[in-house]
């Protein structure tokens, strides 16, 4: 008796469809959004990260000077799994990994070059075991939900309640305009706290732009 006028209703499997939706719909936006924003935060870590330049541009001119008898000729660029190709080369009991570690060392003895790359590279950390394949999977389920709702509104749109509707026209609401003030403040929000965590990690770097501007003179 209860599901009888469900059953009833016009369109009742689509209906039942987009509910399902509705309700999931913010909670995964917010999971998403809060995702993407510390991937953006690991990303600009990745970028602004001073001691990770230095170590591969130490690396790249290590492997030109193997490879070709001159740090300044052969490859322009090296990749991070690069580094770990360096553990391989070895010399007796030393790898060309321990002649970077020893070179950063004499650079300037008093730094903690491992210190400071785990500080500055703490977003990236973050995220280490993030599995991507759960949020491509969210932005599929999304974009599948996308499809479903705008063919329902775009071919069927006269069956469901509302005079606006009937005429063709999309129907507005107080209800719908506080769902889009709460998704942009939700954006806001997540754009927000992506950029304050990037800007807490470069204060704890001491002078980023000072350490930026070091980095392009030494290039």
């Amino acid at each position: 008796q209860m599901v009888l006028p469900l059953a009833l209703l016009s369109r009742g499997t689509a209906r039942v469809r987009l509910l399902c939706i509705a309700r999931s719909a913010r909670s995964q936006f917010k999971s998403s959004t809060r995702t993407l924003a510390s991937i953006r935060s690991a990303c600009f870590a990745i970028q602004k990260s001073g001691m990770l330049r230095e170590v591969m541009l130490l690396a790249l001119q290590l492997g030109n000077y193997i490879n070709h008898g001159d740090s300044k000729k052969g490859a322009k660029a090296i990749t991070v799994g690069s580094l770990m190709a360096l553990r391989d080369f070895k010399a007796g009991g030393m790898s060309s990994l321990h002649f970077l570690c020893a070179s950063l060392l004499q650079t300037d003895a008093k730094r903690d070059c491992a210190e400071i790359l785990a500080r500055e590279l703490r977003p990236a950390e973050r995220i280490a075991k993030l599995q991507v394949q759960t949020l491509q999977g969210s932005v599929r389920t999304f974009s599948r939900d996308l499809d479903t709702v705008n063919a329902e509104c775009q071919n069927f749109l006269a069956e469901y309640e509302g005079s606006e509707a009937r005429n063709g026209e999309p129907s507005t609401s107080p209800r719908a305009d506080e769902d889009d003030q709460e998704i942009n403040q939700e954006l806001e929000e997540a754009e927000a706290a992506a950029e304050a965590a990037a800007v807490t990690d470069a204060a704890m770097d001491g002078d980023p732009l000072g350490l930026e501007r070091e980095d392009e003179d030494a290039t």
